[in-house]
């Protein structure tokens, strides 16, 4: 049934509640079977909706590539800015890789007892909070803390897109 229909049979209700006595083209009207929609999915086809979710995802992802890209390729200047030895800010990058490898058998158990949407806001909110903490990190013990609470939720980030772009394409959207 179309918006269109709807607001169609709804008016007709009320206009027949404030008469009497209905007349022959009304009841006619009202007893109609409704029109069949013109263009229907099929069953579990995707919808524009899980299109944008694919989309918002995607471009969560894009983000965390780009943190990744940028943070490797200015470890000299985060180097400087925190005066670490190169051993030391090794440790940054290190961090990060262990608490993402930690998380891949978490993420599996988290996706069991959440659903998918709740699991990606949680993870981009997550990444979003520890990216302003390491931009705010004033010592590099903090900053091996933020870029591990990184490694966290990229990781998550990541399974949910690629499960997500995988099912969306074939119709076989669960609901969330």
């Amino acid at each position: 049934m179309t918006l269109f229909d709807t607001l169609r049979r709804s008016r007709l209700a009320r206009i027949s509640l404030t008469r009497r006595e209905p007349t022959e083209a009304t009841a006619v009207r009202l007893a109609a079977p409704p029109e069949p929609a013109a263009a229907a999915l099929p069953e579990g086809a995707p919808r524009l909706r899980d299109w944008i979710g694919v989309l918002a995802m995607g471009t969560g992802l894009f983000m965390a590539i780009m943190d990744v890209q940028i943070v490797t390729s200015s470890l000299t200047q985060i180097q400087g800015g925190l005066s670490a030895s190169t051993d030391e800010i090794a440790w940054v990058q290190t961090a990060y890789l262990i608490a993402d490898v930690v998380m891949v058998p978490m993420s599996g158990i988290m996706s069991r007892l959440l659903s998918t949407r709740v699991l990606f806001v949680i993870a981009a909110l997550g990444f979003t909070g520890a990216n302003v903490l390491c931009a705010t990190a004033a010592s590099l013990g903090q900053m091996i803390v933020h870029r591990a609470m990184q490694g966290l939720w990229w990781r998550d980030h990541a399974d949910r897109v690629a499960g997500c772009v995988h099912q969306v394409p074939r119709g076989k959207v669960r609901p969330v």
